[in-house]
């Protein structure tokens, strides 16, 4: 049996077309866990409708203590062989349960993983009543723990940071005594959590199947193109990466690198986005916290002096980034003058 754990919160308006887009699964042998996380709105009502309707669906209803919390209450809770996460404004196709356990079991892995596809709210009903998109001549790829490790900081069609396109074998998370792997109530909670799932896995397969539909909407903070530039979640989010990096063995430099390259890359765009910004200071000593601790691990990257030399004058002194940007722009509308 799969275990589909769904964390709920003030989604009244599309809570409805993702629990059916789960209950439509051609695979019809799993739990679908409702986490209401104190919805405010009518979304507990729904869960509560469909828990009648199906036999299928458990709901959890609980104070409102987060996005980590409701997928813990959901592990707390689930009963199945496989454990799958799916946001509550997403779509998933009805093959994507059958998809990914047939992948996963065929080699005995770990973990399966779905391709995914964003797409408008107009576009998502299309998506799931078409046949599912097996991406013609790729191969399903298999990833020893070393792949996987160094894929979670790189943007892939598994996004390998994430953790709702997924399928995962219960004793990857869960150990003998039915102790598991927590989501901590931190910013970016899921890539934390990946990092300390995936240094447990010895295999992974990535299934060319786009199956999984993150769904962008108006209301969503992650599309709101205001908050967009700096939050404070965006914010939590590079500090948490850091923590990532404090959490990856020292013997394993090559997950070390990647995240050492990725963090500085948010280090630059964060203070060029928080500048003239309430958060400006707040970003600034955090660079700097960061920068006095990894400065001299990223030196001994294998990336040329130049590329050293760049990044680290773009995070210790972000006006130079800013003066980068801005005479790219000038010289964009200049050239577009003379055209």
């Amino acid at each position: 049996m799969i275990s589909v754990i769904v964390p709920i919160y003030n989604v009244e308006k599309f809570l409805e077309a993702c629990v059916e887009s789960i209950l439509n699964s051609t695979y019809t042998d799993f739990e679908l866990i409702l986490v209401d996380d104190g919805s405010s709105d009518r979304s507990g009502i729904i869960c509560d409708d469909f828990q009648n309707r199906d036999p299928r669906v458990k709901v959890i209803h609980q104070p409102n203590t987060g996005v980590s919390a409701a997928r813990n209450a959901g592990l707390k809770e689930s009963r199945g062989d496989y454990i799958s996460f799916v946001d509550s404004d997403d779509l998933v196709h009805p093959d994507m349960l059958s998809l990914l356990l047939n992948a996963i079991t065929v080699g005995d892995y770990d973990m399966s993983m779905a391709c995914n596809l964003r797409v408008s709210i107009e576009e998502s009903e299309h998506c799931i009543n078409g046949q599912s998109n097996i991406l013609e001549n790729v191969e399903p790829r298999v990833l020893s723990r070393d792949d996987y490790m160094i894929s979670l900081f790189s943007d892939s069609p598994g996004m390998y940071h994430v953790v709702w396109n997924k399928l995962y074998k219960r004793s990857l998370i869960f150990s003998r005594d039915n102790e598991y792997i927590e989501f901590k109530p931190i910013p970016a909670e899921d890539t934390e959590w990946s990092i300390r799932v995936g240094l447990c896995v010895e295999k992974v397969i990535l299934v060319p199947a786009v199956s999984y539909f993150y769904v962008m909407r108006d209301e969503s903070l992650t599309h709101d193109k205001i908050k967009q530039r700096l939050n404070p979640a965006v914010i939590g989010g590079m500090n948490t990466l850091y923590e990532c990096l404090i959490l990856l063995p020292k013997e394993k430099p090559q997950y070390r690198a990647v995240c050492l390259k990725d963090l500085y890359l948010k280090m630059k765009l964060y203070s060029y986005r928080a500048h003239g910004t309430p958060y400006e200071d707040e970003v600034r000593s955090s660079c700097r916290k960061i920068l006095k601790n990894t400065v001299k691990e990223y030196w001994q990257l294998p990336i040329s002096t130049r590329e050293k030399l760049r990044e680290s004058a773009y995070c210790w002194w972000p006006w130079s980034f800013r003066t980068l940007i801005n005479v790219g722009e000038r010289m964009a509308k200049c050239k577009a003058g003379k055209n």
